[in-house]
C-alpha cells in the first residue's frame, strides 16, 4: 500500500470523527426568564342559563300563563355574548308577562320579547287601540281574591243585583212561620207578604277577561277603608263594547269576579234566590178593580 492510499484513508477517518462530534453536540440550555415562562391557557368558565320556550304560537298583546311556556336549561360560556336567557329568579314565574312580537311554537322567548307586569309601561303597552282599563272594586269579604289572582289570568264577570219588584210578593207558608205578616187568600190558605225579604239575582256579563293589574289598599284599619268596605281593585282590559256594558250595569249592583279556566263559554243563565232556596219563592199579588 502506498503513501497516497494511506493519506486518503486517514482523511476519511478524520472527517467521520469530526462529523460524529458535531452531531452529538448540543448547545447548553439558556436559563429561563420571566418572558419565556409559558402561562397556562385559561379556559372560559361555563354557567347554567335558562330559556323560556313557547308551548304554543304567541302573538303581541298575549299575556303569558304557565301553560304557554316551558323552561329549558342549557350550559353556556360565562362570556358568551348571545345570552338570551332570563335569570333563575325571574324565569321561575313568567305569568303575566306581555308578549311584544310573534313567537312560533317552540321558539325562545327572550327578555327583549316580553315586558314584566312590574314595568311602569306595562299597562299602557298591554292595551290595544280599542281597549281601556277598568277597575273592579273588591270588598273586604272577598279580600282573598287580591292574593289569589295573578296578572295575566282570565276571569268571568258576574252582576249581582237586587230584584226589581213593583208589586207585592206573596210567599209560601214557610215565610209565614218565620214571622212575616200573613194574609188570607181566596182559597182560604194563609199566605205571607215577603216584603221583608230582599230578592237578589246574579247574571253573567262576560268571560275570558284579562287581568292586567291588582291593587291592594294599604292600612285596612283606616276609617275610610272600613266605611267604604273596599279592600282593593282588580284592573282588567276591556274593549269598547264591554266597557259600555260595564258602565251601564255598574250602578245596578255589585260586579263579582269568578276565575275562568281557559276560554270558557259564557252562560246566560240568570240565578235568583228562589232558584237556590225554594222557601223564598213568591207569587206576585195582582189586584183588580171591582
Amino acid at each position: 500500500m502506498n503513501h497516497r492510499m494511506l493519506f486518503f484513508i486517514s482523511l476519511i477517518v478524520i472527517i467521520v470523527g469530526v462529523a460524529g462530534i458535531l452531531l452529538q453536540y448540543k448547545p447548553p440550555a439558556e436559563p429561563a426568564t420571566e418572558d419565556s415562562v409559558s402561562l397556562p391557557v385559561s379556559v372560559p368558565e361555563k354557567k347554567i342559563t335558562f330559556l323560556a320556550q313557547a308551548s304554543r304560537e304567541l302573538k303581541p298583546y298575549d299575556l303569558l300563563s304557565l301553560s304557554d311556556y316551558k323552561i329549558k336549561e342549557i350550559e353556556v360560556h360565562e362570556d358568551a355574548e348571545n345570552n338570551r336567557g332570563f335569570s333563575s329568579e325571574v324565569i321561575a314565574d313568567l305569568r303575566g308577562y306581555l308578549i311584544l312580537e310573534n313567537i312560533a311554537e317552540g321558539g325562545i322567548i327572550s327578555p327583549e320579547m316580553a315586558i314584566s307586569p312590574r314595568s311602569p309601561e306595562f299597562i299602557q303597552r298591554s292595551l290595544r287601540d280599542d281597549e281601556t282599563p277598568y277597575a273592579i272594586k273588591v270588598n273586604v269579604n272577598d279580600e282573598f281574591i287580591l292574593t289569589t289572582l295573578k296578572v295575566g289570568q282570565k276571569i268571568t264577570l258576574i252582576l249581582r243585583a237586587e230584584e226589581s219588584n213593583n208589586s207585592r210578593a206573596v210567599a209560601n207558608q214557610t215565610a209565614a212561620d218565620d214571622g212575616v205578616s200573613t194574609a188570607l187568600g181566596n182559597d182560604g190558605v194563609s199566605t205571607a207578604i215577603s216584603s221583608a225579604v230582599t230578592q237578589f239575582f246574579t247574571q253573567p256579563l262576560m268571560s275570558s277577561i284579562d287581568v292586567i293589574d291588582i291593587k291592594k289598599y294599604e292600612n285596612p284599619s283606616n276609617t275610610t277603608f272600613r266605611n267604604n268596605n273596599i279592600a282593593g281593585e282588580v284592573i282588567v282590559r276591556v274593549d269598547a263594547e264591554q266597557i259600555a256594558t260595564l258602565r251601564t250595569v255598574e250602578k245596578s249592583g255589585e260586579i263579582l269576579i269568578s276565575l275562568t279556566k281557559g276560554s270558557a263559554h259564557l252562560s246566560d243563565k240568570r240565578t235568583q234566590l228562589s232558584d237556590i232556596l225554594p222557601s223564598f219563592r213568591t207569587v206576585r199579588e195582582l189586584r183588580g178593580k171591582n
